[in-house]
């Protein structure tokens, strides 16, 4: 189970190197195909197929065809089969899920579920959709985008989560789920290549220290690559990987009652800026300046149309930033959580700690000119603390959960911004070089209830709510980097969020395969401040942002299991969205974040999966995110509401297939390819047409040969086989400097893995 992060070759290599690949993945292919397949014994698969999904959305151990929440779970052996090995995977393959790595860093995750989510990545903004380890949340975007090694499951909880999950979670939730230590002994050791020098190193090892008391497990990976894009500036490669992670859990069992958990992770990322390339400017004072004084800036301008891996301009190392060179980010984090009770009387604590301390230097004109270069230093830390209480009574009928929630936060970032230094010698006043100072200091309580009351055994209602009350305090100021004279600030400010986030929902069993349910549910997403306020601006605080979803699904099984087919309807009502706007403050116009918007969401999501044969699965599913504004007032542009929702393509489907067939005795072969596709995609709330994506589609595959004794397993494996270019996120400065960015998906990327277990 792994893919290699790599890259592929440029649209200018040869053809005949996409035909040998494709020719490559069928080679291994042809030997489990039906052909072969009739040839040998027919497994027995019905025991597979009746196999229930086991989720934790409710907080508890449900089917996931009992469980009344829109979740996607991915299991281990899904993982491995489709070859995810990150966040990004999840994306393309889950209804209405949208990640994007964040501009200027591959370990940024910009996350949307049903056109909810963040994508500024400034301290100050918030995450939309949650995303949690082993219970612990995840209170930055910074790290986001997480590696996939080690895992037993992950569980995409779309729509608002607020009960259960709390703030951020207005969007949804994503949960990873690690394996832990167990009574047996486990190992496991994977090793992959791929293109442009790519490879992964992974493996785990879990020890039982005292039989049935204590148990140890180790986990680690290492992933490289040199890069899919180019440095046209000095012909160096760009947007690589170069990161190496791992995580020791101890598990203790003292009695039948009791089991303590402790885990400790880190991660060592020295990956280069994710780099963007220029794809449009605009006649602004400031980007006419740069041409006349500077250099001919428009002339290094590449349409998302043309050829984008061919590189971009990085420009050569800027002095001014020296103190944040070279690029690092480093997490660490470690969590113990103790479990004491049974089904009747539970009680649950779970303790946290994570830090950050994260460097990055970027070049945000693409150019190779010295224009708008910046660097940041950040670190953060957070602390959690959840208590859960649960139990159930009546025979089981009615189940119940209660629980408290501690979370604080400190952030600290220094941001050096070497802004046009070479206009300073035409004219000192033209000075826009920053070095910016911010302090954000986080404190969130929270109490919350859930009951779920089985009337009887077809028929259940749930209901719960959840307060949550947080205070949070900001530091800003600002110096000219060429000087040192203060420019602004400092400005501080704080202020308290309060909100009451209920849920009702009422589910009823047709028959023993079939599940329908409806739902009301409200999340929030917190308030906060402008960490990018100017001299003239103030620190004034936006609000939350706040969502009720209605909600309506069916879950069913038919023919003795074989096919599954899922579906949910959902309505949102979307209050107070936070948008970047041109606004007016003390007779001054900024671009300054505020709760410009209020809109309505509505859409369909699909899951399907079938397998008429014991060898062959055939799976499909889909989503449809139709969002509109009902208000989006921008103080140069007025009413704006008929622009199109950021990061939320319209339409978005997979449809794929698994052929798994034995060969002969103790060796089987696995085939799995799927072709994904989204439309029409807009990546800044102005819909700006030079960084939009037009709809595309992406087509992966890998075809592996399993051996028995010893359990190993040799496989290809390839994504976006077809060489489709296509951007995933973008920026606009073309109201104010004149520029826009676009950052690109990575190209074809196809390798060899082997894997071992023990």
């Amino acid at each position: 189970m792994s893919m290699l992060g790599t890259s592929a070759s440029p649209r200018s290599r040869p053809s005949r190197r996409r035909h040998a690949v494709i020719a490559l993945c069928a080679a291994v292919a042809f030997p489990v195909m039906p052909a072969s397949a009739q040839t040998a014994p027919e497994p027995a698969a019905d025991a597979d197929i009746s196999t229930d999904i086991v989720v934790t959305a409710r907080r508890r151990d449900e089917s996931l065809q009992t469980t009344p929440v829109a979740v996607t779970a991915y299991g281990e052996a899904l993982i491995g089969t489709r070859s995810i090995t990150n966040l990004q995977d999840i994306g393309r393959q889950t209804p209405n899920l949208q990640i994007s790595a964040g501009r200027s860093s591959n370990s940024i995750g910009f996350v949307f579920i049903r056109g909810i989510g963040q994508a500024d990545d400034n301290p100050s903004a918030d995450p939309g959709v949650a995303q949690y380890v082993d219970d612990v949340y995840l209170g930055r975007l910074q790290g986001a985008l997480l590696n996939v090694n080690d895992v037993r499951s992950i569980e995409v909880l779309r729509g608002p989560q607020g009960t259960l999950y709390g703030k951020n979670t207005i969007g949804g939730a994503i949960k990873f789920t690690s394996k832990v230590p167990g009574d047996t002994l486990e190992a496991y050791a994977s090793a992959g290549y791929g293109n442009y020098d790519a490879y992964r190193l992974a493996g785990s090892l879990s020890l039982p220290l005292v039989t049935g008391k204590l148990a140890a497990r180790v986990s680690g990976e290492y992933v490289r690559n040199d890069g899919f894009m180019r440095n046209l500036f000095d012909g160096t490669r760009t947007n690589n990987t170069d990161r190496l992670s791992g995580r020791f859990m101890l598990r203790a069992t003292p009695t039948e009652t009791l089991e303590l958990l402790l885990s400790i992770d880190g991660s060592r990322d020295r990956s280069d800026p994710y780099h963007g390339f220029l794809t449009a400017t605009a006649p602004t004072t400031i980007n006419g300046l740069l041409n006349r004084f500077i250099g001919p800036v428009n002339s290094y301008v590449k349409p998302v149309s043309g050829d984008i891996w061919r590189g971009s301009y990085d420009a050569q190392f800027d002095p001014a930033l020296a103190e944040f060179a070279p690029p690092k980010e480093d997490i660490w984090g470690a969590s113990f959580r103790a479990t004491i009770g049974d089904e009747d009387l539970s009680l649950k604590s779970i303790s946290a700690y994570r830090e950050i301390n994260r460097k990055r230097v970027i070049d945000a004109d693409a150019s190779p000119f010295i224009i708008e270069n910046f660097a940041d230093h950040l670190e953060q830390w957070q602390v959690s603390q959840e208590f859960q209480l649960s139990g159930q009574f009546a025979d089981g009928a009615v189940k119940w959960l209660g629980g408290l929630f501690y979370y604080q936060e400190h952030v600290d970032q220094v941001t050096n911004g070497n802004f046009f230094p070479g206009l300073i010698a035409v004219n000192p006043a033209l000075d826009q070089t920053v070095r910016q100072q911010l302090g954000l200091k986080t404190k969130s309580y929270a109490a919350f209830g859930n009951v779920s009351w089985d009337i009887n055994e077809r028929l259940s209602v749930t209901g719960g709510a959840r307060y949550t009350r947080e205070k949070k305090h900001i530091t800003v100021s600002s110096r000219r980097l060429t000087t040192g004279l203060l420019f602004f600030g400092p400005l501080s400010n704080q202020d308290s969020f309060n909100d009451f986030s209920p849920k009702f929902e009422v589910d009823y069993k047709f028959t023993p395969t079939l599940f329908a349910y409806v739902s009301a549910s409200k999340g929030f997403k917190s308030g906060g401040f402008n960490g990018r306020a100017g001299p003239f601006g103030t620190l004034d605080p936006y609000l939350p942002e706040r969502a009720w979803a209605y909600e309506a699904g069916i879950k069913s099984q038919w023919f003795d299991k074989r096919l599954t087919l899922n579906l949910a309807a959902f309505y949102t009502d979307y209050s107070d969205i936070q948008l970047q706007v041109m606004t007016v403050q003390n007779g001054n116009l900024f671009q300054l974040t505020t709760n410009a918007g209020k809109s309505h969401i509505q859409g369909l999501e699909a899951e399907l999966t079938a397998r008429p044969t014991g060898w062959l699965t055939l799976y499909a599913s889909g989503g449809i995110t139709d969002a509109k504004y009902d208000r989006y007032f921008d103080a140069v542009r007025g009413d704006v509401s008929f622009r199109k929702f950021a990061y939320t393509p319209k339409y978005n489907g997979l449809i794929g297939a698994t052929i798994d067939a034995p060969l002969r005795d103790g060796v089987s072969g696995v085939l799995d390819v799927n072709y994904s596709r989204r439309s029409l995609t807009y990546y800044d709330p102005q819909n700006t047409p030079s960084i939009a994506q037009p709809a595309y589609g992406l087509l992966n595959a890998r075809a592996a040969i399993k051996i028995e004794r010893p359990d190993m397993e040799l496989a290809l494996f390839g994504k976006n086989l077809t060489d489709r270019q296509y951007i995933q996120s973008g920026v606009s400065f073309l109201d104010s400097f004149g520029l826009a960015l676009a950052y690109a998906g990575a190209p074809r990327t196809y390798g060899i893995e082997l894997n071992w277990r023990y």
